[in-house]
């Protein structure tokens, strides 16, 4: 056999045994999630997902973010009382004499516009009527409007700052709540859009679930078999 064909069987060894080496072993590789065995368990999660409660300060003494929403309670409308059922809601707690709160009117307007049916926006101030009124007619303000002087609701929420608002899912839980400039967490048309997709799927979810519960009471069970009766002799 010739020295040229063993030194090339040798670089052949020698390449192969690098390649090998290369190859990372199965430990270097990342772990992959096991399978779910439950079936249900990828059915029942809905493609869209509620926006993530960030780290922030949020002038409020009660972080409502994922828990349920105070009963809206307001003294008087300025403006047609809006249908809230089976709606998400933009509660803004706001003032007159508040410039952040003047500057967000028009962004309030158009997330009104933009969203129509799908997302309800309502301003509550604490402060009378005659103040309020005028700034809505200068401002031409469409979107629902309403006083409370005694601030229930935002006393329940803790308001310390505003404007301050929550934004609540139709099943009456907090999705977002703070300081709709805050720069870390803004509330936005993204925000926004993201709880009512999340909100769309979870009723789906529901309604499914509820036809279904309808649908396995309805069955009816197979009737019993009577005994048979004995003839008499």
């Amino acid at each position: 056999m010739s020295h040229s064909f063993l030194r090339a069987g040798a670089a052949a060894l020698i390449v192969a045994a690098g390649l090998a080496l290369a190859q990372p072993s199965p430990k270097d590789q990342p772990a992959k999630e096991p399978a779910s065995k439950d079936p249900a368990d990828t059915a029942t999660k809905s493609p869209a997902a509620w926006p993530e409660a960030k780290k922030k300060e949020l002038f409020a003494k009660n972080d409502l973010r994922g828990k349920p929403a105070p009963k809206l309670v307001v003294e008087k409308w300025l403006s047609a009382e809006p249908k809230t059922e089976g709606k998400v809601l933009l509660v803004d707690f706001w003032a007159t004499w508040c410039g952040p709160c003047r500057a967000l009117t028009p962004e309030l307007e158009k997330f009104s516009k933009t969203f129509g049916e799908d997302l309800v926006v309502i301003g509550i101030s604490d402060e009378a009527e005659g103040k309020v009124r005028p700034y809505m007619d200068e401002k031409k303000v469409s979107y629902a409007m309403a006083i409370d002087t005694k601030g229930a609701m935002k006393k329940e929420v803790g308001v310390r700052g505003i404007p301050h608002v929550l934004l609540i899912s139709s099943d009456g839980i907090v999705r977002w709540q703070g300081f709709p400039g805050d720069d870390t967490d803004p509330l936005n048309e993204a925000v926004i859009r993201a709880v009512i997709e999340a909100d769309k799927a979870a009723k789906a979810d529901r309604e499914k679930a509820e036809q279904d519960a309808k649908d396995r009471s309805g069955k009816k069970k197979p009737a019993e078999k009577k005994p048979a009766e004995k003839k008499s002799r």
